[in-house]
């Protein structure tokens, strides 16, 4: 479901007093998770009521993540992990009475990082937790939690189109995808190198953003070069994803246009013209071949393979038109 959706069930479970006191919001952390919890907690501790006034001294503690009932935790910097002494600790904190006598909540940013060990430790508050306490667990990695604590938390998928590569990155993708597929080894080396540059630019634009955000927050001096290298990383995994499902996008459409579906259906509508003549010859079984490519591209990625190798390997056959390849 999409952000506002979301945003609506929860209002409306916390009306009818359902509201479980466990969440996994499901989602790109910067893109989706986090706006997720944000808009919620300000209509949970707007002073005005509503959906959120975004002036009161509440919401504007909500905003800058100061609120007093609320606790924003991520992962330990150098390790990148939750320490089971900060997981007791912050346990320990949601027990006691809220300053506002109202809902405490913990808003815990990559739940997936928690880790064996940290999460055993909250399965017990997370099965009697105490009264009018919220956890929002997020994560862009759900497989990665315990399925203990997913099964004593409700899940919120969030899904759409709250997460792009920007128009200009998208143009440069589209334009890599429609040429090439001949199925030679030097072609796809060099449409993977082609995708390599714009990575390359996509990372050097992550560090910037990285130390500008550390210079802003006054804390630049205090982060060793780990630590900033493990928040570059984080960041530019979410950003590579984006690319990826730019790709499955395109891939998508192909295999809708050999399908006969309407273009107006299509997400690549800018690029009709090309994704046609990219499905000449093309054939259902291949297109449908496309999409696990490009599956199995962000599954090998995840292991640490090459960037290069994987995405030359996956060039090297999505889109191929010719029935030997079958």
């Amino acid at each position: 479901m999409k952000i506002q959706e979301a945003v609506a069930c929860l209002e409306h479970a916390l009306k009818t007093n359902r509201l479980a006191h466990g969440y996994i919001v499901e989602g790109a952390l910067r893109d989706a998770a986090a706006p997720l919890a944000e808009q919620f907690l300000l209509r949970l501790f707007c002073e005005r009521g509503g959906a959120g006034c975004g002036e009161c001294r509440s919401c504007k503690q909500v905003m800058h993540h100061t609120h007093a009932d609320i606790l924003w935790v991520e992962p330990e910097k150098k390790s990148r992990k939750f320490g089971t002494e900060r997981v007791r600790a912050m346990l320990e904190q949601m027990t006691l009475t809220a300053y506002a006598g109202s809902w405490k909540v913990c808003v815990i940013v990559g739940a997936d990082r928690l880790g064996a060990d940290s999460s055993n430790i909250m399965l017990k508050t997370l099965e009697e937790p105490p009264g009018k306490s919220l956890f929002l667990l997020l994560t862009d990695s759900p497989q990665m939690l315990l399925p203990t604590v997913v099964s004593r938390c409700q899940r919120l998928r969030l899904t759409g189109t709250e997460s792009h590569v920007p128009e200009e990155t998208a143009r440069r993708i589209m334009e890599i995808l429609a040429t090439g597929g001949d199925g030679r080894i030097e072609a796809a080396y060099g449409r993977a190198g082609r995708l390599g540059i714009i990575l390359d630019e996509i990372k050097k634009a992550v560090e910037e953003v990285e130390r500008a955000a550390l210079k802003n927050n006054q804390d630049y001096e205090d982060v060793d070069k780990a630590e900033f290298e493990a928040r570059v990383k984080a960041r530019y995994l979410e950003e590579r994803a984006k690319v990826l499902r730019a790709m499955l996008y395109w891939y998508r459409d192909m295999l809708m246009a050999v399908s006969g579906v309407d273009p107006r259906l299509w997400f690549c509508r800018n690029s009709v013209a090309a994704i046609r003549e990219r499905c000449k010859g093309l054939s259902l079984r291949q297109a449908l071949a496309n999409l696990r490519a490009i599956d199995t591209i962000g599954t090998q990625l995840q292991q640490n393979m090459s960037e290069p190798m994987v995405l030359a390997n996956a060039l090297g056959v999505l889109g191929i038109a010719a029935p030997e390849r079958m």
